[in-house]
């Protein structure tokens, strides 16, 4: 269980609303009928193989409309005689950057404890589905797309690129439960205390020496029928069992975040609220200017 900080600075939590009702809300939201803005949903009849796309450019950020879109994407797939998910990204170059950080700059407190929400909620979604999930990374992923890959299954990443999670480098805590993704996937917790407490960003080659991801691929095309090819390994008749074995490995997890959701939202809030984290919330989205 994640240790409780004391003497949180308040910002106004008290009149906030409480993150279970916040969380029923954003549950609601994802159910709406209204059609997809940010990603492409395609699904192959003969293999019950989807493929979900990420298209909000230029760098896939994540603000709570989309986090909410994969969300119900996910939740509709599980309704359907789906048996696998393939997440990847229209870019070229970025997979998903992470937060919508020009979302969390001067925003106000509520603003923010809907995008915290949201990506509770998105982070929830992917790693409980009883679905086969398999991310290809075909583009630099960090942070909050960090966080869709390693919550995935089975990573297949394009060479040339980079993935970490760098929160700390941007005056953020990671979340116990993204702690816990991590170390789902790189179970040395010595190593795994060393890359996110340093925000340490890895090449594709070297993400594939450390147990990141899974195998590199020459080509997005090579890559989705490698995704294809580990998805259908898994015989019809296992996909039940297999799903239960998946929980089962997973619950501790989902138990930890559950407990702690509400302190897990209070440090992000005492945190991107900080007068030096949004001073440097400012001048890294000034020098982003600059770039483009």
């Amino acid at each position: 269980m994640a240790a409780r900080i004391m003497n949180l600075p308040k910002h106004g939590l008290c009149h906030l609303m409480r993150t279970s009702a916040l969380a029923r809300h954003y549950a609601g939201s994802t159910g709406s009928a209204s059609p997809p803005q940010f990603t492409t949903l395609s699904v192959d009849d003969k293999t019950g193989i989807a493929t979900l796309t990420l298209n909000r450019p230029p760098a896939n950020a994540l603000n709570a409309a989309f986090m909410g879109e994969i969300a119900r994407s996910i939740k509709e797939l599980e309704k359907s005689k789906c048996r696998g998910l393939i997440l990847t990204s229209s870019s070229e170059r970025i997979f998903c950057a992470g937060l919508d950080l020009k979302e969390c700059y001067q925003a106000e407190a509520s603003h923010l404890q809907g995008i915290w929400v949201a990506l509770q909620n998105l982070w929830h979604t992917l790693y409980s589905t009883p679905l086969i999930t398999v991310a290809l990374i075909n583009g630099h992923t960090v942070a909050g797309g960090g966080m869709l890959a390693l919550s995935s299954e089975y990573r297949i990443m394009l060479p040339n690129f980079k993935i970490g999670i760098n929160e700390t480098m941007v005056g953020l805590a990671v979340p116990m439960w993204l702690i816990d993704t991590y170390l789902n996937v790189i179970p040395n917790r010595r190593v795994a205390e060393w890359d996110l407490t340093a925000s340490r960003i890895y090449k594709s080659e070297h993400a594939l020496k450390a147990g990141l991801v899974d195998e590199l691929a020459a080509s997005k095309e090579q890559g989705l029928e490698r995704a294809v090819a580990f998805i259908s390994s898994y015989p019809k008749h296992s996909l039940v069992a297999r799903a239960i074995t998946k929980r089962q490995f997973r619950e501790k997890d989902l138990k930890n975040f559950e407990d702690n959701r509400q302190h897990d939202l209070e440090i992000f809030l005492s945190n991107i609220q900080k007068p030096n984290v949004q001073s440097y919330l400012g001048e890294y989205l000034e020098s982003l200017k600059k770039k483009a």
